[in-house]
């Protein structure tokens, strides 16, 4: 079903509640019970006992849960203690930060903390295992608490003032700290974390442009003096993503690589992908479980903030990848979803592209199959032939997010992620977008056109 300018699945997915409920009960821990701080406890990979980029998805679904619940509902007062119980979880990690956070001069949450916490703690949270922050899981907390805190505005709420300065004070630490200008100055980059990487070594997953606009906006409405010296810096940042996605993107299937090194003097163009830029054991030139982000990203970003430019931008970009996932989803049916029982839905790897192997199977696994069905609300253009199948893979890609059960932790997040994404209350979460007007019944949305 188009809604203005995207498309929503005619199956109703679980309620994002209900994936919060399940997230919270599966895979956090309330770790100081006398103030109720709560952990999201990471496996696999790099991860392991409480990260960063798992405490930001935790941070970010309980936020976009508040955001889009009426306050009379009984559940809105779940949602915001475990949300609240989440950011003080945050708050610990950024007072247990004392060294190696690489961000001198920026200690401003708390007034004497740093508001990016280490990437890595114990699973009790009582020291940290790993210095410098990681900005992906950065950028997922601070939208988190953005949310979290707009959609609490009000409610006379005892710590609301000290998160509302949390959330601003760590948009300015991020810009800062976690982005980086090029040699000439020009264009700025999302690096790899407060202490290294940018234009020497990227990581595609962690470009994030509707989560800077959202920054910006926050910034501005918090402190428009001081927000509006940002504006720009937020603006450069968007810009520049999109030049550098531009030239990791294969033009034909819509993946990016793990990890890539662009070209600081012309981000649109050149740019490699080395051996030596990788820093969590995944292969360089995979679409796997670093690149798998993301379309998520950008769609979010559409889906917020619509672009319709041709070459760059949210909607191109967010259209490669949803022909491509059309292309194999068309070939599937309800009983078979997977290429293990259909190999012709396997994602297209051709010789041309920076991209030289796929994680699989890709269908088979919710970090690698929610964050690609996201992309198929954004509508083809007519002449796509791929866009008359479009709304029945968005339907299928719904169909399987519902029958899929939460039981790890990346595959969770994920899973939870997309549920709230399908079911369109992440984008009515924004308060600075017109996107989504009202509720209706059975989880059903009319949107502003």
């Amino acid at each position: 079903l188009i809604h203005a300018t995207y498309l929503s699945p005619i199956n109703v997915v679980l309620s994002s509640f209900q994936r919060m409920v399940q997230f919270r009960d599966t895979l956090t821990t309330v770790v100081v019970p006398l103030t109720g701080a709560r952990v999201v406890q990471s496996s696999g990979g790099a991860a392991g006992g409480v990260v960063s980029e798992g405490q930001g998805y935790g941070l970010l679904i309980g936020g976009t849960v508040v955001a889009s619940l009426n306050p009379a509902d009984p559940r809105w007062a779940v949602a915001v203690t475990f949300t609240y119980q989440l950011f003080l979880g945050w708050k610990r990690m950024c007072q247990l930060t004392n060294q190696g956070s690489c961000q001198q001069g920026g200690f401003n949450c708390g007034g004497i903390y740093p508001c990016l916490p280490n990437w890595k703690f114990d699973s009790g949270l009582t020291a940290a295992l790993g210095t410098g922050s990681a900005p992906d899981g950065d950028e997922d907390a601070i939208l988190g608490m953005i949310l979290f805190a707009q959609a609490t505005r009000s409610r006379g709420f005892p710590w609301w003032t000290e998160l509302a300065a949390w959330a601003y004070n760590s948009s300015k630490a991020f810009a800062d700290f976690d982005t980086s200008l090029s040699p000439n100055g020009k264009n700025r980059i999302v690096r790899l974390g407060s202490c290294f990487g940018g234009w020497d070594c990227s990581n595609p997953s962690y470009f994030a442009p509707g989560h800077y606009r959202v920054f910006r906006d926050y910034m501005l409405a918090y402190n428009a003096v001081e927000g509006q010296k940002y504006v720009p810096l937020w603006n450069n940042l968007v810009n520049t993503t999109y030049l550098v996605l531009q030239a990791n993107q294969c033009p034909s299937s819509g993946l990016v690589t793990n990890w890539y090194v662009p070209n600081p003097s012309s981000p649109s163009t050149g740019g490699s992908v080395v051996s030596t830029c990788d820093f969590s054991g995944t292969p360089p030139a995979q679409f796997g479980s670093e690149a798998c982000r993301t379309p998520w990203r950008v769609t979010l970003d559409y889906l917020w903030y619509p672009d319709q430019s041709q070459n760059a931008g949210n909607a191109a970009f967010a259209r490669r990848v949803a022909s491509e996932v059309t292309s194999k989803l068309k070939l599937a049916t309800s009983a078979c979803m997977s290429v293990g029982c259909n190999q012709a839905i396997k994602l297209d790897i051709p010789a041309s592209c920076f991209v030289k192997s796929v994680l699989d199977p890709w269908t088979d696994i919710m970090f690698m199959f929610g964050p690609l069905s996201v992309s198929l609300m954004v509508p083809l253009l007519p002449t796509d032939p791929q866009a008359s199948f479009q709304q029945n893979a968005l339907n299928l890609a719904a169909l399987k997010v519902n029958r899929t059960s939460l039981v790890d932790y990346y595959s969770g997040s994920w899973l939870t992620i997309t549920t709230m994404t399908l079911s369109q209350d992440l984008v009515c979460a924004n308060p600075y977008t017109a996107q989504c007007k009202t509720r209706l019944g059975k989880g059903k949305r009319e949107h502003a056109p």
